[in-house]
Parts: structure tokens; sequence; C-alpha cells
């Protein structure tokens, strides 16, 4: 497809530019910039391809090195995980009469539903507390998993407990603390803003070192690149002469948008002519 795609656009190129040189245009100032300028960017694409490709070539000494540098990196386990929500679902009530729904009614009723939300908030730990409880003592985590969604009036489907093959980095920083615990054991409740959460250990295996050569090697390669253009970058220094760019140019007022009131102390702006366009 690139192919027929460079063939549709070749002709035309070649016949222009053959023309352009008969008008002398390759003679011209613009052009010569725009050469040299086109010739530096081909010139720092070639670069750094040829960077890329050096930094892929990791050598097999480097990746067993950082797998064995980094064991925490590779370590798997398989968990279940009981999620209970923070706040209870409060259904709202039935609209009041227009004629009863007064200020001071409205002020009762939004302290009453805080009340509410404080106390579902609670009630949520406190069966957070109690699941977990019961989790140790070896109860079902699909079953505590359904009982914390019906607690908490949720509708929808309550979330799977088997998370298979989990790593460090597939779990939220706060509860990578599930690693350090051993196959069997139960997890203290572990809370965010979302809710609490308990885990299960059920296994825990590392993955080989063949198993991980592939995400060492983009890893490395990563690192090795950013290298290699930070000491390029740390190389150079440079000085922009700001007489060139000019005087800072002032912020343009905002016009009022059609219908909008004029701001305090602004005076109604007079219909002006139409521009002109600039040439």
């Amino acid at each position: 497809q690139l192919k027929k795609q460079l063939a549709s656009v070749l002709p035309r190129l070649m016949a222009m530019s053959n023309e352009a040189k008969k008008q002398g245009l390759e003679n011209t100032p613009q052009y010569k910039e725009r050469v040299k300028f086109n010739r530096m960017q081909i010139l720092a694409q070639e670069l750094q391809q040829k960077m890329q490709e050096q930094a892929a070539k990791v050598p097999e000494a480097d990746i067993e090195k950082y797998y064995k540098d980094h064991p925490e990196m590779f370590e798997q386990a398989s968990v279940e995980r009981v999620f209970v929500p923070r706040m209870k679902q409060i259904e709202p009530e039935k609209l009041q009469d227009e004629k009863e729904a007064k200020a001071g009614d409205q002020q009762q009723k939004e302290a009453a539903e805080k009340a509410k939300q404080e106390e579902g908030e609670k009630a949520m730990t406190k069966l957070a507390d109690d699941l977990r409880a019961r989790a140790a003592g070896g109860e079902d985590f699909l079953k505590l998993q359904k009982e914390a969604f019906e607690a908490a009036g949720m509708k929808i489907e309550s979330p799977t407990v088997t998370l298979p093959n989990i790593r460090r980095s597939g779990l939220p920083p706060a509860h990578a603390a599930v690693f350090d615990l051993k196959a069997g054991e139960v997890s203290q409740v572990i809370s965010d803003s979302g809710g609490h959460y308990i885990y299960k250990v059920v296994s825990k295996n590392e993955m080989t070192v063949d198993q991980a050569k592939t995400e060492i090697q983009g890893k490395l390669q990563t690192e090795r690149m950013k290298e290699e253009m930070d000491k390029l970058n740390n190389s150079f220094k440079v000085e922009t002469n700001e007489a060139y760019f000019g005087p800072p140019t002032a912020p343009r007022p905002m016009r009022p948008r059609p219908g909008m009131p004029p701001a305090p102390g602004a005076s109604t702006p007079q219909a002006q002519p139409p521009a002109a366009k600039p040439q």
C-alpha cells in the first residue's frame, strides 16, 4: 500500500521539482534554509534510530542481573478479595409538595441525609471488620462479597473475588503489603477513599527469567535510551535572544457572549464596523 502511495505521488514531485529547477528556485535563500533545516531533521532522525537499535541490544548478563536484583517485581500471587463499599446506597425520598418545600425544611433534610450517610459509613466499616474476622475463620469469599453488596444496597452484580497470578504492580501501592503474606493468610482490612478491601493469599510463585525476559529487556532498553538522550541533551546549553521574540503581547480582552450582561463597571461597547482582512 505504501509503494502504491509513493507511485502516485512521485511522478508529480519529479515534474514539479524539474520545473522549479528551470525557474531557478533552488538558488533562492529560502530554498537553502529549508534544505539546511530538513537536513538537520533527517540526521537527527537517523541518530535517534541508531540509538534505539543500540539500546535494544541488551546483553543476556544484564537481563539476568536485573532479574536477580529485583525478585519482588516478578513475584506472582493468586488471591481472593472482598470489596466492601465505603457508604450505603441511600434511596432517594419522594419529593415533597412545592408548598411544603421551605428553606428550613430543606436544611433539615440535608442535615438528616448527612447524618444518615455518616451512620452508613460507620456501619460499613464495622461490617468490613466483621467480614475480615469471618474470612480469617475460613468462610467463603464469594459468600462474604455478596453479603457486603447486599448490606450496601448495591443493585449491581458483585465483583469477582478471584484474582489469579497478579503482581505487585497490578495492585494499588497501599495494597502491595498483601505480597508479604504467606499462602493461606488473610490481610487486615485495607481502607481507602473507595472502600474497604480484604485479601486472602491462595498461592504464590515467581516468574522464571525466561518468562520475564521480554519485560526486562523492554525496561532496560528504555533506560539505556533515556541515558543516551540525557547525555546528549546535557552536552549543549541553550541561550535565547529575547529581542528576537519581541515584546510580550497583552492578553486580548474577553468579549461577553451574546445575551450576557456586561461586567460591573464596564461600559456598554459601541457597535464597530467589521475590520478589513489583513493583506
